[in-house]
């Protein structure tokens, strides 16, 4: 669905707010993502801009180090330089260059060989897209309107264009909604259940730790219509076997550092769904994980493993229906 939304919009309101303002803006973005941060002070930064940590399910320390730049400065080689010696401070796991614009050739090396992580405009404004951080840039843009639905990017006529994804994260693992589709069928080809009569969405699931992770959909998901109701998967799927392509249904497992394909289905939905939460409600979720070891109760680990990921009209309508191999399986 094209929304006549170019690009360049979000880069466009970024780049007109101060450097300062800036560093905020990133470090809130950052907090949205499940890291607490720090904007360190403009006259002892000592070349780090925002400090983002997390505690779980081990610590990691990432300074951030941003650049507010137009279109035609790239950031070069020589500002690279400066900042290459960051990760050797102690405890530091990683640093990340933020621009608005782009990188030269040879900060780009430069990278490379400090293993820096950088970040540029058109990959910033793309995780503002998946993140649905529209509101946040017109927080910091004194209030202007920026459209926040998807939009089908064009950065090359030899690049297809990617089909829109809604994107939520916890510590542990990433969701990408990657297909939706309202799902009537009385004789699908799978064994059990018999029938559907709901909505039906295809999950990318990314594992963000050095551990299996593994889900319970019936207790972890939970379906809101727009009048508030919430539904729970009221059954249990068949074998995964019944489902082509790898996708996975009954207790979905994501390898250490790896991605798993993940079917959800909810019946009697009565409404238009509006979001979709995860909470996880059991021990199973890490399967190698010792949680008393590190202090954890059991509070202190579902806090730090749920999220809400919110689905309005446009995005549903915008979505690409379900992957071919796992339509036919459930029509």
């Amino acid at each position: 669905m094209d929304t006549g939304v170019t690009k360049s919009t979000i880069l466009h309101y970024l780049q007109q707010i101060d450097g300062h303002e800036f560093e905020h803006f990133i470090a809130d973005l950052w907090s949205r993502r499940g890291w607490d941060t720090n904007v360190t002070s403009q006259s002892g930064d000592k070349g780090i801009d925002v400090v983002a940590t997390k505690t779980f399910p081990y610590p990691k320390k990432t300074l951030i180090q941003t650049k507010r730049y137009r279109d035609s400065n790239s950031v070069s080689g020589p500002e690279l330089q400066k900042y290459a010696s960051l990760k050797q401070r102690e405890n530091v796991d990683e640093v990340v260059i933020i621009t608005t614009s782009g990188f030269t050739d040879q900060a780009e090396d430069i990278a490379d060989d400090f293993n820096i992580k950088l970040i540029s405009g058109e990959t910033l404004q793309r995780l503002v897209r998946e993140m649905a951080a529209e509101d946040l840039v017109a927080t910091y843009a004194d209030g202007a309107e920026i459209p926040d639905q998807p939009y089908t990017e064009t950065i090359s006529d030899f690049e297809p264009a990617r089909p829109p994804t809604i994107v939520a994260e916890c510590d542990l693992f990433r969701a990408s909604l990657v297909g939706y589709e309202w799902v009537t069928s009385s004789d699908p080809a799978v064994e059990t259940p018999a029938e559907f009569d709901g909505p039906f969405f295809a999950f990318e699931l990314t594992n963000l730790v050095d551990h299996d992770l593994r889900l319970h959909p019936w207790e972890d998901f939970t379906v809101y219509d727009d009048r508030g109701q919430k539904y729970t998967q009221g059954m249990r799927f068949s074998k995964n076997r019944y489902f082509p392509g790898d996708w996975q249904v009954k207790q979905p497992r994501i390898p250490a550092g790896g991605t798993a394909k993940f079917a959800f289905y909810v019946g009697g939905v009565s409404g238009s769904v509006s979001r979709i939460r995860f909470q996880n409600n059991t021990h199973l979720l890490l399967e190698e994980y010792d949680r008393e070891s590190d202090g954890l109760s059991r509070a202190d680990l579902l806090q730090k493993v749920s999220w809400m990921m919110y689905l309005s009209a446009e995005e549903k309508e915008a979505l690409p229906g379900l992957p071919s191999e796992l339509a036919a399986a459930v029509n």
